[in-house]
C-alpha cells in the first residue's frame, strides 16, 4: 500500500507542478513567472501556427479580425445579402387642379416594401434639393405638406434617408420617382363634309396664382396635342397640332370615307401633366 501511495505521489507531483506554473503566467505574477513567459510564448506560436496549417491544409481560410466594428458590420452585410430584401416606397403622381392661400397639398407616401424596418425615412428630392420628407415609423402610410402657391413643380426622387430594423440594424431601402405638376384639360371637337372629317381640340391647364391664389384654368398655349384615329382594329396616330394663344389648335382634315372615332392627347411638359380627351365619333 505505500508503494503505491508512494508512486501516485510521484505521478501526481508533476500535474500539481503544471498547474502553478499556469497560475504564473497570469498578469502580475512573480519574477519566476517572468522568466517562464519567453517558453511559453514559443509554445503558444507553435499551436497557432499548427493550427493555421491544420486550417489551410482542410481548405479553410484564416482571415485576421479587424475588430469587432468590422465583424458586425460583415455580419449586417451578410443578412441583408442573405435575405435579399429592399425596402420600397410607393409615390403617386400628384395633380395640382385646385389651390387655396396658405394651404397644402399634401403629398403620400406609401411603404409597399417594409422588409422588417422599423424606422424607414425617406426625402422628396426636386432636383438638387429636398423638399419634403416621409417618416415610416409604425405605420404604412406618410405624408408632407407641399405649400400652394409657392412648392417646386416637376420630377421628383423619394431618397432613401435611412432604415433600420427593431434591433438597430440597416435595412437596404430603393429610391423611387414621381412628378408634381399642373393639370391638363383637353376637349377634341369636329364634322363631317363629305368624305373629310374636320378636326380640332382645346387644352387648358390649371394655374394657382389665378383669382388671388385660389387657382384657375387657362389656356394652355403652345401645347402640343396629337390626333388618333381609330382604324382597322386599333389607334393610328395622324398629327401633332400646336395650340394658339386661346389653347386651340388648328383645324385639321383627315380623309375618311366612312365614320370613324378619333381623340386627342396634349402632351405634358415639365410642370405641367398630359391628358387625353374622350372619343368623337365622324
Amino acid at each position: 500500500m505505500d508503494a503505491r501511495k508512494h508512486q501516485g505521489g510521484t505521478m501526481n507531483t508533476p500535474r500539481f507542478r503544471r498547474q502553478r506554473r499556469a497560475r504564473e503566467f497570469l498578469p502580475g505574477g512573480s519574477a519566476g513567472a517572468a522568466a517562464e513567459r519567453p517558453r511559453h510564448a514559443g509554445r503558444r506560436r507553435r499551436t497557432l501556427i499548427g493550427l493555421a496549417v491544420l486550417s489551410v491544409a482542410a481548405g479553410v481560410a484564416v482571415l485576421p479580425l479587424e475588430g469587432p466594428g468590422t465583424a458586425i458590420a460583415g455580419t449586417k452585410a451578410a443578412k441583408a445579402a442573405r435575405d435579399g430584401c429592399t425596402a420600397q416606397i410607393s409615390v403617386p403622381n400628384v395633380s395640382i387642379t385646385a389651390s387655396s392661400p396658405g394651404m397644402f397639398q399634401w403629398v403620400q407616401g406609401t411603404l409597399v416594401q417594409a422588409c422588417n424596418a422599423a424606422d424607414a425615412k425617406w426625402d422628396a428630392q426636386h432636383g438638387s434639393q429636398a423638399q419634403g420628407s416621409w417618416d415610416f415609423a409604425d405605420t404604412a402610410t406618410a405624408t408632407w405638406p407641399l405649400p400652394y402657391g409657392s412648392g417646386r413643380l416637376g420630377p421628383y426622387q423619394a431618397v432613401p434617408a435611412g432604415a433600420v430594423d427593431a434591433a438597430g440594424n440597416p435595412v437596404p431601402q430603393a429610391a423611387a420617382s414621381f412628378g408634381i405638376k399642373f393639370g391638363s384639360r383637353v376637349k377634341i371637337k369636329g364634322y363631317r363634309a363629305g368624305r373629310v372629317a374636320h378636326l380640332r381640340a382645346r387644352v387648358t391647364r390649371f394655374d394657382w396664382s389665378l383669382n388671388g391664389g385660389y387657382g384657375g384654368w387657362q389656356p394652355s398655349v403652345n401645347r402640343d396635342v396629337k390626333f388618333y384615329e381609330w382604324h382597322h382594329g386599333h389607334w393610328v396616330f395622324l398629327i401633332t397640332v400646336a395650340t394658339g394663344a386661346d389653347g386651340w389648335t388648328r383645324n385639321i382634315n383627315v380623309l375618311a370615307p366612312t365614320r370613324r372615332s378619333f381623340y386627342a392627347h396634349v402632351i405634358q411638359t415639365t410642370t405641367i401633366w398630359g391628358a387625353r380627351s374622350y372619343n368623337i365619333r365622324r
